[in-house]
């Protein structure tokens, strides 16, 4: 599985809902080697795509990510370096210092990243 075939079962998934059979054929056409168990655990985690049975569909809101959830949870207008901002994390959360500051990369509308790794609410 690449990029581009994932990226051609989401546009089946956007045109219309696809059964795990219809998508993993689909994927074998295009030259994915994976299983259908594996095209359907891949399909499980992606956040955008939900599934009801053994149809998946894109879904129609974004779900959110916990990590960012936890993340506003604790990250203030005050600096703070992300390995500190572990222990500040609500129980129940795993990550890294490096997977806070990759969270916090991925949203610039919500964090602002202060080098080396400290971490901010944006105002």
């Amino acid at each position: 599985m690449n990029a581009e075939i994932l990226s051609q079962l989401k546009s089946r998934l956007q045109a219309q809902p696809r059964s795990l059979e219809e998508l993993h054929q689909a994927a074998q056409a295009v030259g994915s080697g994976w299983t259908q168990e594996q095209v359907g655990l891949l399909l499980d985690c992606l956040p955008e795509v939900e599934r009801d049975g053994d149809v998946y569909r894109i879904g129609g809101e974004q779900k959110v990510d916990p990590l960012v959830d936890a993340l506003l949870a604790v990250v203030t207008d005050r600096p703070l370096p992300a390995a500190a901002l572990l222990a500040r994390l609500p129980k129940g959360t795993i990550t890294t210092a490096a997977g806070l500051y990759e969270a916090a990369r991925r949203h610039p509308e919500l964090f602002d990243i202060i080098p080396p790794n400290r971490i901010q609410r944006r105002a």
